[in-house]
């Protein structure tokens, strides 16, 4: 079975779960809870990632954006439609003013790799606002959480040697939820909300967490964000 048969399988498994959060989020009485995205569901370029000198997965926070609910209804044996929006979204490649984007394309190519969709491209929240940025309501990332808790189940499909986890400080309990029991530890010569290296049992060893590139504001934060991200790459070879 290849590895994206291996994600279909697995999205397969949730359909009744996403028909359960569709259902839930716009019954609420809460409008808030109407404000949700598609979920980010991936279907990598398999053959550029299995030749890539190194695997990598990277994490945003969540997919501003990305796409809209349609009509609602999920249908049966209908994983395949829901991951057409992660190759629509080509990687990104039209958003290059995105500095997210521009980051993680640097990383892949400064880890030795060729500048291909040959890396993985996830968030940590599978659901983002449909309208304007930042956290969906607590009642989405609790539907999440219950009905399409998947990211540990990607990992560990995908088996990529380095994460990178560009979600700040302020996801760290979002990681925790989604990896039970995980550690943040400090990297000397840097503060811990700078970066830290996750420690999990289905995370590879070369797992780091830092900002995201669209937090830094400033030419000095410019500077130690270089620093964190040059010692990202040293560790990750």
């Amino acid at each position: 079975m290849t590895l994206n048969q291996q994600l279909m399988k697995l999205y397969a498994s949730k359909l009744k779960g996403l028909q359960n959060i569709f259902s839930e989020l716009n019954s609420s009485p809460d409008k808030r809870d109407h404000n949700f995205s598609w979920p980010l569901l991936i279907r990598i370029w398999e053959e550029e990632y299995l030749s890539a000198p190194v695997k990598l997965m990277v994490f945003g926070q969540e997919a501003t954006g990305w796409n809209n609910q349609t009509n609602n209804k999920i249908e049966e044996n209908d994983e395949v439609s829901l991951t057409e929006e992660y190759r629509i979204h080509d990687m990104g490649r039209d958003k290059m003013n995105s500095a997210f984007i521009r980051t993680m394309h640097s990383l892949n190519i400064r880890l030795g790799n060729p500048d291909t969709n040959c890396f993985v491209y996830n968030n940590i929240l599978k659901f983002a606002k449909e309208v304007d940025r930042g956290y969906p309501s607590d009642k989405v990332m609790d539907a999440e959480m219950r009905y399409l808790n998947v990211i540990q189940d990607e990992v560990d499909i995908l088996k990529p040697e380095v994460c990178v986890f560009l979600t700040g400080v302020d996801y760290d309990s979002d990681i925790e939820k989604k990896f039970n029991g995980v550690e943040f530890i400090p990297v000397p010569g840097f503060e811990k909300n700078w970066l830290a290296q996750i420690k999990h049992s289905h995370l590879p060893q070369k797992s780091f967490r830092t900002y995201h590139p669209g937090r830094i504001m400033n030419s000095e934060d410019r500077i130690i964000y270089n620093k964190v991200l040059d010692k990202i790459i040293e560790l990750s070879k």
